[in-house]
């Protein structure tokens, strides 16, 4: 059994330990958390044997042999390294760094380590995209001509949400980190690599409020219009905003010479769910929907959509480390090259141009 150490516990007690828990051939045997507390909570509800006022002690601990790192952004870097110093395979929660340096440096430090490295990409894990990949590998839709993505919420819209973090630009916080870095990881999982792009980020909440009712500036953009040439010449659009009063939710417009598919979510609350698919032909007057085939479901559902795909993720980080598959995807590699696209758009707001995005198709967003 591979014993599995989790830092965080938001997101890591919603959705890294029940999916750990999960997983065949591996047992959570602790949780870390800077709130002692927490962790000691988290851990008396999960059933998780130990908890770890610090994270550092956990990785200290010999009965673990792998960490899941839930935590802000700004904190990654320097959890992963001492990570890798200590010789444990690292689930890393996305974004994965601050900037491409800070995740290249990261993916360097596993690498030198030898240690199974991955990221929480687990929107490759949704059955309708893998199913939409089977299809394009396949060449269904032909030669694209376009595509379109959209993915308009309302999980910040409401201007008396605290600040927090996520409030923060140079704490990792932004819908480009917390939506943005989702999709350029499935875009070029999809259809391959960017080539270059044009962006503009906004922020149309400005200040937000502390606990005792204090206004502070939010510095991190809450919505992002960016446009992208594939390196086969496909433009693609994208649009995010997780400040929509009533938003439709997640989509992806797929039009080829052959055919149309369209791959979404209108579910606004949990964005794991909902996922279906619709293909259109020429000459039909409407596109019908497609059944994703049995074997590419989950095995089984949870309360919370992000667990059944994160499960799936935890499962193969799992499996790569009894098998000892430093290969395995989606790895630090994928991490870094998102965080690329990211700093890309940054820069290309900045100077209201487009920008060449560095980089060739290489080995980055390979399998699975």
């Amino acid at each position: 059994m591979i014993g599995v150490g989790v830092i965080g516990t938001g997101f890591g007690r919603t959705v890294h330990i029940p999916a750990f828990l999960a997983a065949r051939g591996a047992r959570v045997v602790g949780v870390a958390s800077s709130r002692y507390e927490r962790a000691r909570a988290v851990a008396a509800e999960l059933s998780v044997p130990r908890c770890f006022p610090l994270w550092q002690e956990m990785l200290a601990c010999p009965e673990i042999q792998a960490v899941s790192i839930a935590t802000p952004p700004a904190l990654h870097a320097e959890m992963t390294l001492a990570a890798c110093g200590a010789g444990k395979a690292v689930l890393c929660e996305k974004p994965m760094a601050l900037d491409a340096a800070q995740a290249s440096e990261m993916l360097q430090a596993a690498r030198a380590a030898a240690i199974v490295h991955f990221v929480g990409f687990e929107f490759r894990e949704i059955p309708a995209l893998r199913f939409a990949r089977e299809l394009l590998r396949a060449t269904e839709l032909g030669r694209l001509r376009h595509v379109n993505v959209t993915w308009i919420v309302h999980g910040w819209g409401d201007p008396s949400r605290q600040w927090s973090w996520r409030s923060d630009r140079s704490q990792g916080g932004g819908t480009l980190g917390a939506l943005g870095v989702h999709v350029f990881d499935y875009l070029e999982w999809l259809l391959g690599p960017v080539r270059a792009l044009a962006a503009r980020t906004a922020t149309r909440i400005p200040h937000r409020p502390d606990p005792r009712g204090e206004m502070h500036p939010v510095t991190s953009e809450d919505c992002c219009d960016v446009l992208l040439e594939l390196c086969d010449g496909t433009p693609v659009s994208l649009a995010i905003s997780n400040v929509a009063p009533v938003g439709k939710g997640h989509w992806i417009e797929l039009y080829g010479e052959k055919r149309s598919l369209t791959i979404g979510s209108d579910n606004l609350v949990d964005y794991g769910k909902g996922f279906r698919v619709w293909e259109g032909v020429p000459g039909t007057p409407q596109a019908r929907e497609v059944p994703v085939p049995p074997g590419l479901q989950f095995d089984r559902e949870f309360s919370d959509g992000r667990i059944a795909p994160f499960a799936r993720l935890t499962q193969r980080f799992v499996d790569a480390i009894r098998q000892h598959d430093l290969h395995a995807r989606p790895s630090f590699l994928d991490g870094h090259r998102a965080q690329v696209l990211l700093d890309a758009v940054r820069q290309a707001h900045s100077a209201r141009c487009w920008v060449e995005v560095p980089g060739g198709p290489g080995e980055r967003n390979g399998e699975p």
